[in-house]
């Protein structure tokens, strides 16, 4: 088989995995043989039906059932596992496939290419202006999501590319993605495509999306503050640039989101000193990291990720520089004199 199309599944109904299967199925000039399903049920008692299984008689589908729960990034990997295919590739249980043209498309370039990475661009919504807008998402495979990127399973054993257990459910799919990008040197095996093949939809029930009294990113900071760590020590003898790269970009969006209004609550102050606290200790230990540029490329590359943020956020983030932050707390970079 070419194509591993991996679906974990938890708490989404036949309702919703009908929608991502009818996109499969309803998928244009493509041999089904060659593509197997997998969905995997993340230990949750919220189970796919038979009926709406086997009404597929096109779509080879394996659905499995963990034991336990393993949390998102650690079901696909169970899914990479359990593949038979030569390419796998991962369809959120809430999301589907664009249009009925782009897995001929993809098919044909995974098997005329034999390239080790294929992403194609994707259509996501996102709330702009307080409405739901459908928005193009240009292809790259070194971003930082799992939408519509084509992955060969010899290249992940190859070079031991997996999901963290560390990082059950936040930040997975970065840690992932990270090492796709830090193991790829020959960018003739990997091959953007500018056309969309997958909708990412907006789920206000997720659990990036869910109301509290405090944004997501104040819940998951530490979580936010390890992949960055994992990322490195996993590819520091590999790809010692990319990896010290990591860190700075981290260390960027770290600092953004710690200082912003997100930890201005007052009930927050405490938590705020510890992650502040935390964060130095993370700069400190990567002192050399911070070199490996000047002083000038670091200040160009927190801006945009500080404009990036901001926008993500739908905040303006206006905070005390980040070298001010540096002096205040005795962090020096060799070479930024």
């Amino acid at each position: 088989m070419i194509l591993s199309i991996i679906i974990p599944q938890y708490k989404e109904t036949d309702k919703l995995i009908k929608r991502s299967l009818d996109s499969i199925n309803n998928q244009l000039g493509v041999d089904f043989s060659e593509i197997e399903i997998i969905i995997i049920n993340d230990c949750s008692n919220v189970l796919i039906s038979d009926e709406l299984l086997n009404s597929y008689k096109n779509l080879n589908i394996r659905y499995l059932k963990n034991e336990i729960n393993l949390g998102a990034g650690l079901t696909r990997s169970r899914g990479i596992k359990e593949s038979k295919s030569k390419y796998i590739t991962f369809l959120d249980a809430d999301d589907y496939l664009y249009g009925n043209a782009g897995l001929q498309l993809v098919i044909g370039c995974l098997k005329e290419s034999n390239a080790d990475i294929v992403q194609t661009s994707f259509i996501g919504e996102r709330i702009i202006n307080n409405k739901l807008t459908a928005v193009k998402f240009d292809a790259d495979y070194t971003k930082a999501w799992l939408h519509a990127k084509y992955i060969k399973k010899d290249f992940l054993l190859r070079n031991n590319i997996d999901f963290s257990k560390e990082l059950k459910n936040n930040f997975e799919d970065s840690y992932f993605c990270s090492l796709l990008t830090g193991f790829e040197f020959d960018k003739k095996k990997a091959i953007n495509i500018d056309y969309p093949t997958y909708y990412w939809c907006y789920n206000l029930n997720s659990l990036t999306r869910k109301k509290r009294k405090y944004h997501y990113f104040v819940e998951v900071y530490d979580d936010y503050l390890k992949c960055p760590q994992l990322v490195y020590d996993k590819l520091k003898d590999h790809n010692l640039y990319f990896a010290n790269y990591y860190i700075m970009q981290a260390t960027c969006n770290l600092y953004g989101i710690l200082m912003c209004k997100l930890f201005s609550y007052k009930e927050l102050a405490d938590l705020k000193m510890k992650y502040k606290n935390e964060l130095i200790d993370f700069i400190k230990k990567h002192i050399n990291s911070y070199s490996d540029i000047s002083k000038e490329e670091f200040l160009d590359l927190y801006n945009e990720k500080i404009d990036a943020l901001s926008a993500s956020l739908g905040i303006k983030i206006n905070i005390l520089g980040i070298f001010e932050f540096f002096k205040e707390n005795n962090i020096e970079i060799k070479g930024w004199e």
